[in-house]
């Protein structure tokens, strides 16, 4: 599948990605945005920094919850690495101008 550029915003700064799917990045940049926004109200004048380390956290909290679940249900986890390689793939950050 070929990529695309697109021009996202995040707690008001513009991104731009590459995508294989637009729909699904543009779903996922509106779930940090909205984890992103939702930290700053819970944590008022901390500093963007620190929101991103904790919804980094919260974030890579919920990967580990879903390892946990798919191992417990038995879904090979080499099949779990492959989707977030291709997540990986599929999302990758370029550097603003």
């Amino acid at each position: 599948m070929e990529k695309k550029s697109i021009r996202v915003t995040i707690l008001g700064r513009e991104y731009p990605l590459r995508v294989e799917n637009e729909e699904k990045a543009l779903k996922v940049v509106a779930y940090v945005d909205s984890l992103l926004n939702e930290l700053i109200e819970k944590n008022p004048g901390a500093p963007t920094s620190t929101i991103a380390v904790i919804a980094a956290l919260n974030i890579a909290e919920q990967l580990f919850d879903l390892k946990e679940h798919v191992q417990n249900e038995g879904i090979d986890i080499a099949d779990l690495v492959g989707v977030l390689s291709y997540l990986r793939e599929s999302f990758p950050i370029e550097e603003a101008n």
